[in-house]
């Protein structure tokens, strides 16, 4: 709770510990309670707000990305299980569902990407306006982008469905995704090869830009810098080095050395992108946390290296392909290892296909298994039998 009653230096007053975290927060009409989503919905009594009391948790189906109130309903949205009204009794929360007789939802100009304006009404006629960018009924789900190589070009796999998009007819030599203009959808990284250089393809457009005409021998984005908007880093081999294009504007070189391959992954888990780079069987696998200092991670040199957050707790593993001796490896939250798999991929690739903010592993495994999906950490499915020559993963077309 802070005391904004002197704008120009607001102090906190009272706190509680939510169960499940805290997403989103609504107060009721009357100033008494707050609502809190996140893993659950929780009521908070804050009449006391030095001491804030929680009254009541009601579990969801899936962690929930918005809450409103107005008047006696509760509405929470709960990504994949859609919009749940729950009716308040006695400024309780008990947890009693009601089914809206209508619902219409508006995507308004100026809004971020993924949030809605929501009309309900209740059983009761009453009407709610859920205005002002009210959370999304399903987060978005990353898709998959696939080199089929010459002949087929570069396809997409759209909202873990089972057709496949034609995105351009060339054959890249390796692609990433990024937001790069900062607008909350992915954008794709290609690169075309000398005489071509490196394209970007904004916004699912079908249309590309040049970004530079150098040809890099590795490329990957991420936030190095925490503002929300992605970087891409180029090894530009050992005559260059390695160079940032900071926030789609400037470039600055990294450092002049040049590793065997690169991964991106928020390893300390603080929301800001650290940089893993594999400098060879001498020197091992380094990190360079928060854009600043570098750490290294083990002396192994792997032939693949990829990250993300298998386990959903916000904080990046990485996931290294030791080869057929070791097989595939996770370091999981920067501090146990485990083995995912023993065979060794031809390729990998991480992204939330099922849109429940936990990342599943993508690995074509070759001509003689195709490519699987290792979902949730848990189950591996097969998405296709052919072996691609490139792939990534990235929210292309901003999925509701």
């Amino acid at each position: 709770m802070i005391d904004i009653s002197d704008p120009t230096a607001p102090s906190i007053v009272g706190s509680v510990d939510i169960p499940g975290g805290a997403k989103a927060v609504y107060g009721s009409d009357d100033g008494n309670y707050v609502y809190v989503v996140d893993e659950r919905l929780a009521g908070v009594d804050v009449r006391d707000p030095a001491n804030p009391q929680i009254v009541n948790l009601v579990d969801t189906p899936l962690r929930a990305s918005g809450v409103f109130v107005s008047g006696d309903h509760i509405y929470v949205a709960v990504k994949q299980a859609g919009l749940r009204v729950i009716k308040r009794l006695l400024y309780s929360i008990t947890d009693v569902e009601v089914q809206p007789t209508t619902i219409t939802a508006t995507v308004q100009a100026g809004l971020d990407p993924g949030t809605w304006d929501v009309i309900v009404i209740n059983p009761d006629g009453g009407t709610a306006n859920l205005h002002n960018g009210f959370g999304v009924f399903m987060l978005p789900m990353d898709d998959v982008i696939i080199d089929f190589g010459e002949g087929s070009g570069i396809k997409g796999y759209y909202n873990n469905t089972t057709t496949w998009s034609q995105l351009d007819s060339r054959n890249p030599d390796s692609m990433v995704t990024g937001d790069m203009d900062g607008n909350g959808q992915d954008d794709l990284i290609a690169d075309f090869g000398a005489g071509n250089g490196i394209q970007v393809m904004y916004n699912n457009s079908l249309t590309w830009a040049q970004l530079t005409s150098k040809v890099p021998e590795s490329m990957v984005t991420g936030d190095m810098d925490g503002n929300g908007q992605d970087e891409v880093i180029l090894d530009l081999g050992s005559t260059y080095g390695i160079w940032i294009r900071y926030n789609n504007t400037t470039w600055t070189q990294l450092t002049s050395g040049s590793p065997e391959s690169m991964a991106i992954a928020d390893m300390d888990g603080n929301g800001q992108d650290d940089l893993i780079v594999d400098c060879g069987e001498i020197h091992g696998v380094h990190v360079m946390y928060n854009n600043l200092t570098w750490t290294k991670l083990t002396s192994k040199d792997p032939e693949f290296m990829v990250s993300g957050d298998m386990d959903g707790n916000g904080q990046d593993e990485v996931i290294l392909d030791f080869g057929s001796t070791y097989g595939i490896w996770v370091r999981y939250n920067d501090t146990t290892w485990g083995q995912l798999d023993t065979r060794n991929p031809d390729f990998m690739v991480t992204g939330d296909m099922d849109g429940n903010e936990q990342d599943e592993v993508i690995i074509d495994f070759g001509p003689t298994y195709g490519i699987w999906v290792r979902y949730n950490d848990t189950t591996w499915t097969q998405i296709d039998s052919r072996s691609g020559e490139y792939m990534v993963t990235g929210d292309l077309d901003v999925t509701q």
